[in-house]
């Protein structure tokens, strides 16, 4: 059996319904532990999120969350974060 058990995409659901500045400033507002870096890197490459035309994530947060990947995430996770939100910006 394979893909993500529906308990796992719950909270994403609940998330993506959040309006984004609430997302943003709860991610700012505080120190964050690993397993809530691995949720908001998880939270910000899921399909839902990117479907759903979202602001861009705010470059200190996003500087966090690459650190973070770049040091403890999985290969998976990793492809996800340069694919998505670590991917080189070209303005």
């Amino acid at each position: 059996m394979g893909g993500t058990p529906w308990y796992e995409l719950a909270p994403e659901r609940m998330l993506v319904a959040e309006p984004t500045e609430s997302i943003f400033n709860a991610l700012t507002s505080a120190s964050l532990t690993p397993s809530q870096l691995d949720g908001a890197a998880e939270l910000f490459t899921s399909l839902e999120w990117i479907g759903s035309q979202r602001a861009d994530i705010p470059e200190s947060l996003r500087s966090v969350l690459i650190a973070h990947v770049t040091a403890t995430g999985t290969d998976p996770m990793k492809f996800r974060m340069r694919h998505g939100y670590g991917a080189e910006r070209t303005e």
